[in-house]
């Protein structure tokens, strides 16, 4: 029950490392229902070693649920419009930064009366 107080706080801490010890079906049951995840081991490195890997496969997990809200920016140079409607294809020139899969592209048109920047989203690669 404490360990699914963690559930609200850091999903990937609300695990239990249980060494040389016997899993009553009860409290296996209540885990499974609350989402707390129960490593058992009767050999601490066997234990630790699952943690671990339990931790990268959490990070990982997390890195492709923030992938989308990642932007790496960069400069553009447009080469040669292949297809002008949708879907855009346009071949370029990466003058600096490193484009990505996922990442937005927006055309920024100076304005001639007010002289300021007008941001036109393209979409994304």
């Amino acid at each position: 029950m404490r360990a699914g107080t963690m559930l609200e706080k850091n999903k990937e801490f609300a695990v239990m490392l249980c060494f040389d010890v016997k899993i009553d079906k009860e409290a296996q049951q209540y885990a499974d229902e609350v989402g707390v995840k129960i490593f058992t081991a009767d050999i601490i490195y066997h234990l630790f070693d699952a943690f671990t890997a339990y931790q990268k496969q959490m990070l990982e997990v997390k890195r492709q649920e923030s992938a989308a809200q990642a932007v790496f920016p960069c400069v553009l140079s447009p080469v040669q419009v292949f297809n002008k409607k949708d879907p855009i294809v346009v071949g370029v020139d990466v003058i600096e930064g490193t484009l990505r899969i996922g990442t937005p592209v927006a055309a920024v048109k100076p304005n001639p009366i007010t002289g300021e920047r007008d941001v036109i989203v393209l979409g994304r690669v």
